[in-house]
């Protein structure tokens, strides 16, 4: 039983870390597309 609980822990670890991954990936993602529209614009306006 308590085998079985530390691996469910380590499952849930797992979990919350590949959550966590997802969400650097999409902030860099979305900051990365900000900065290509940020210097879009300031091409355009030049």
């Amino acid at each position: 039983m308590a085998y079985y609980h530390s691996s469910n822990q380590t499952s849930l670890k797992l979990i919350v870390m590949e959550k966590q991954k997802r969400k650097m990936k999409l902030r860099e993602n979305w900051e990365f597309w900000n900065m290509n529209i940020r210097i879009n614009c300031i091409i355009k306006i030049n």
